[in-house]
């Protein structure tokens, strides 16, 4: 079995930062390094080589190192990406990056520390350091909370279920109305660490707008196993039908490994609870969808993933067969700009299957954050996510199918280009420093 490289990545918890070697793998700490090394040193074979050749403009004999003599890529996976993204071809290419295109496995072809990289989110964050990128995370999370608690009509650590672990937190808006919308959040931390009481980063902005909030508990690694916590979090999604069955929809939220544990009620077998769901909607953000990975990366050290445990949880293998169960249910799929290449690639990905299927899906590169800030901003009341508009929620109202439009055109592009300029402008200089790294 491939080993993981590298120190492990902090990304599991505030304990491991305490506990992190003091010279942890080498941080992408300058954004222009999402450009490939490859790219910049001049490698026309690798895919982003070919990506790169289609972006030289009419008659130009070479880009970035290229000769137009490399074969030109005729695979739609890069416009289609682009198109979605709203971005221009480079900027795409910058996303999908070494890590090549929909439809290849590239995480494969890595090294071990490679792809401790990729999946360690802490790595890729450029307005902070990895340390305190995190704990910025968790101080805003934690101060969320309190003030929530503070502030708003709640219900505390209610049961779900007989477990320790199962409970939830109720926050609701000061009118309640008699069909209440549903928010459910599953906080991240790679399964083995984060929790409710440092989650409740929407509860102001969404309450203050008619919407009842659900911070959802489980057992996290490697006190629970993945099995258990996917039924568990099914199990809380069914408490909240039994206990409201008159709300105005549950929408469901799950952030990193939130997200795939959201994105796992999309495969849920109802039936079995006894109840159906009223569910209209799915914010899966920053998600893993297809665990084999993980299982070469330290975060297996705490979930003992074997091959069939990922394969079994693995939304990405299974969702294309599944129907909804309300024809009117949409599911937007988002990742940060500043997520890594194989976070973008899962989260694209998923979208592409889900299209395959009869889910009405939306995809979106939300311009300008990292893994940690698209939650943190869940916090202001005039962020995308947490604006609510007439049924069904504001991000869905009007879009359709397979949106290609932005959800940030008039927030982030008249503050700041999607494209800054020094992505435009790598000096060989600069492309030998990346390449030392």
């Amino acid at each position: 079995m491939r080993s993981f490289g590298g120190p492990p990545c902090a990304d599991a918890g505030a304990q491991a930062i305490t506990t992190t070697p003091s010279s942890p793998v080498p941080r992408r700490a300058d954004p222009r390094t999402w450009i490939c090394p490859r790219v910049l040193l001049g490698e026309p074979g690798s895919t982003v080589g070919r990506l790169m050749q289609l972006m030289a403009p009419p008659g130009s004999s070479r880009i970035q190192g290229f000769s137009t003599a490399v074969p030109q890529l005729s695979e739609a996976g890069l416009w289609q990406y682009k198109e979605a993204t709203g971005t221009s071809a480079l900027d795409a290419a910058m996303a999908i990056s070494d890590v090549g295109l929909p439809g290849e496995v590239p995480w494969k072809k890595m090294s071990a520390e490679e792809l401790e990289n990729q999946y360690c989110p802490s790595q890729w964050v450029v307005r902070l350091g990895a340390e305190e990128a995190l704990r910025t995370y968790s101080q805003i999370g934690i101060e969320a909370t309190r003030r929530a608690r503070a502030t708003r009509k709640s219900l505390l650590h209610v049961p779900y279920g007989d477990g320790e672990g199962e409970k939830v937190d109720i926050y609701f808006p000061d009118e309640a109305a008699e069909a209440l919308p549903f928010f459910l959040f599953f906080h991240g931390g790679y399964w083995q660490s984060g929790s409710k009481d440092e989650s409740a980063f929407m509860v102001d902005p969404l309450t203050a707008q008619g919407v009842a909030v659900v911070i959802v508990a489980y057992d996290i690694a490697p006190k629970g196993t993945l099995d258990q916590m996917v039924d568990q979090v099914t199990r809380s999604v069914a408490f909240v039908q039994t206990r409201y069955p008159s709300n105005g929809g549950i929408y469901l939220c799950g952030h990193s490994a939130g997200a795939h544990l959201a994105a796992m009620m999309l495969l849920a077998n109802w039936t079995k609870h006894g109840v159906t769901p009223n569910l209209k909607g799915f914010f899966l953000v920053s998600g893993v969808f297809d665990l084999e990975p993980i299982m070469y990366t330290s975060q297996n050290i705490a979930l003992q993933l074997t091959l069939e445990d990922a394969q079994r949880n693995s939304p990405q293998l299974k969702v294309a067969q599944t129907q909804p169960v309300d024809p009117t249910c949409r599911v937007l799929v988002v990742v940060g700009q500043f997520d890594s290449p194989e976070f973008h690639r899962q989260s694209w990905e998923f979208y592409q299957t889900l299209c395959q299927g009869e889910w009405k899906a939306s995809f979106e590169q939300l311009h300008d954050v990292d893994h940690f800030e698209i939650v943190e901003n869940l916090t202001q009341k005039d962020n995308v996510l947490t604006q609510v508009g007439p049924h069904p929620w504001h991000p869905f109202r009007g879009r359709q199918h397979r949106s290609r439009r932005s959800l940030l055109d008039a927030q982030t592009r008249s503050s700041r280009p999607a494209w800054p300029a020094w992505r435009n402008s790598v000096s060989t200089k600069t492309t030998k420093k990346i390449s030392q790294m």
